[in-house]
């Protein structure tokens, strides 16, 4: 705002309740339908009709009002450039926005296929302060999560799916087309196409033929890249829990039991890693309970092993267990080791 008394600011700043981000969506809608001026600001956001904000967001109310004006003001390719962005978790360069958009006609919609529309788009929203634009070598674009999290409402769940499934490929494909990158800012773009690719539903072919195949280049011996070579144990976690629809105890159901056991091993691999002791003791003992029910005595018997330590490590011994308890598996544990079946008389 250009032309603002002291009480009319403080007004504004009063109604925001000093939320920053209240406060510069409002300075756009003034700077951009107002003539710069604070006069007026009310018929902007006082409606009749309160807008309900999303549960836990009650403390942000006048934010969500705010936007409600934008939902209703901004052209429907404007809405729609917001309502795609808010899908990236990163900042956007310009090539790659330009790219999606003409280049994919489901996605752009309406007239955004056209590069002066797009970015009469992007500029009228940076207008807004609604997306932010870094100068550069290369302009990146980038939004506030909360404003994310808004537009993201405005899109089906049958579109939202098809707009992750889209920088999926576009993540895995054009971002980054070397099979295995060699260095940890090579695979980002990967761990990327992993978190889209799950949102996507493409649970096993993210794990496949991604995570598994790209990222850690094989689970065998010379296996494991990233974490053995570059030390990503944080981004691998990352990509881990994608996999999970219930952090670290169920994983989607599109995954196979074998790939599911295994995901839940990497994830208490990786808590334990990362320090993170006590979060990693629930993997193991769902690992373990699978590999019970899949009767892989090996694995369960090395997912009860690495409870048991742990337990002792963190001073949890719990109650006395009877020993019997665990003798069904142990029975089919040793002679698959190689050892002779216990006699338990």
């Amino acid at each position: 705002m250009t032309n603002a008394t002291d009480p009319q600011r403080d007004a504004i700043i009063e109604w925001c309740d000093r939320h920053p981000l209240a406060l510069k969506t409002l300075a756009g809608i003034l700077q951009n339908h107002n003539g710069g001026k604070a006069s007026g600001w009310e018929r902007f956001v006082k409606e009749d009709k309160l807008v309900q904000p999303p549960p836990g967001r009650e403390a942000e109310r006048q934010l969500w009002q705010i936007l409600h004006w934008y939902d209703t003001n901004l052209t429907p390719e404007e809405l729609r450039v917001m309502s795609v962005l808010a899908h990236f978790r990163e900042p956007m360069a310009g090539t790659w926005v330009e790219q999606l958009f003409v280049n994919n006609g489901e996605l752009a919609q309406g007239r955004l296929r056209e590069p002066g529309e797009l970015r009469s788009a992007l500029d009228r929203l940076v207008q807004f302060r609604l997306l932010e634009r870094a100068p550069g070598a290369e302009i990146r674009y980038d939004l506030h999560a909360l404003l994310a999290e808004h537009f993201r409402t405005l899109v089906s769940q049958v579109d939202r799916r098809a707009i992750h499934d889209t920088l999926y490929h576009y993540y895995s494909e054009t971002v980054q087309p070397e099979s295995q990158p060699e260095t940890l800012d090579g695979l980002r773009p990967l761990y990327e196409a992993v978190y889209h690719g799950c949102k996507a539903g493409l649970y096993q072919e993210a794990l496949d033929h991604v995570y598994t195949a790209r990222i850690l280049r094989g689970t065998g011996n010379d296996g494991f890249y990233s974490t053995r070579k570059l030390g990503a144990y944080g981004a691998g976690l990352g990509a881990v829990a994608c996999f999970f629809e219930e952090p670290w105890k169920r994983l989607a159901s599109g995954l196979s039991e074998g790939d599911q056991a295994w995901l839940l091993s990497q994830a208490a691999f990786g808590l334990r890693a990362l320090g993170r002791l006590t979060e990693s003791l629930e993997p193991m003992r769902v690992s373990g309970k699978m590999d019970v029910k899949r009767q892989q005595w090996r694995g369960a018997g090395s997912s009860y092993s690495n409870v048991s330590e742990l337990e002792l490590t963190l001073g949890d011994l719990g109650p006395p267990r009877c020993g019997t308890r665990s003798t069904p598996w142990v029975d089919g544990a040793l002679p698959a080791a190689g050892y002779p079946a216990p006699c338990w008389t």
